[in-house]
């Protein structure tokens, strides 16, 4: 089993990276073309192509699964040590801090606690300075619906994979005065479709994934980079998902 894998638009190497899929989530395939399938993730519903040998049939029921709430945790497997993201699903471990997939048997390295309790923005600070990656949903490349989704997936919420679908879940708050630490904020750059997403801190700030992730300054006209002097997304719309 991968940490995280592509998927792609096309069952190609070369073809657009989508998403990902990490460690642990499962999935329908829905067709599959030489050496790759054609499938949709249980978590989000979101389609794309995978390489046929990062998929791994289960062949044994799995118990009620926890999300990795850690931007990334070390595992050991058989002898092999490797790294898994955050937003990764494990069955909950047990006193020796193991758990099982099939036959194997993986056990946690990193100290690792498996309840959260932690606010939605102090996790998503958990990301700060992660490199910028289309598609990418884990703290070595993540783009910014990416990071929205990830982090609601730590506290137990399934929102959608990109920005345009995540603006039209949950309640539209009217302005930024009535927004709350943890809402998401949705905006666009050179045309009105939204296009950028991130989770307001309060105190008119906002965590998001652009270059990398970082915190910007918020107004009700948008995101004011302190480095380029100048706007660079423009408000769009509020949303408060719990």
């Amino acid at each position: 089993m991968l940490p995280a894998v592509p998927l792609r638009k096309d069952p190609d190497h070369k073809s657009e990276q989508l998403s990902q899929v990490l460690f642990g989530e499962t999935l329908i395939i829905k067709d599959e073309y030489k050496n790759w399938y054609r499938i949709i993730a249980d978590f989000d519903n979101y389609a794309g192509w995978l390489e046929k040998r990062s998929v791994q049939e289960l062949t044994a029921a799995t118990e009620k699964k926890i999300i990795v709430n850690k931007p990334i945790i070390e595992i050991e497997q058989g002898g092999n040590r490797f790294f898994i993201p955050a937003g990764s699903e494990i069955s909950k471990p047990d006193s020796d801090n193991a758990f099982n997939i099939n036959s194997k048997t993986f056990k946690i390295k990193s100290h690792y606690e498996a309840d959260i309790k932690q606010s939605l923005a102090e996790t998503g600070l958990a990301f700060m300075n992660s490199p910028y990656l289309w598609g990418g949903r884990t703290a070595l490349g993540i783009d910014c619906s990416g990071l929205t989704q990830t982090v609601y997936k730590i506290h137990g919420h399934t929102i959608p994979r990109d920005a345009i679908q995540q603006a039209n879940t949950g309640k539209e708050i009217n302005s930024l005065s009535n927004a709350v630490e943890g809402d998401l904020l949705f905006f666009y750059s050179d045309t009105k479709n939204i296009s950028h997403a991130g989770i307001y801190l309060g105190n008119n700030t906002i965590i998001h994934a652009s270059i990398s992730v970082h915190i910007d300054k918020i107004d009700e006209k948008g995101i004011f980079s302190s480095d380029l002097n100048k706007y660079t997304h423009y408000l769009s719309k509020i949303t408060r998902m719990i």
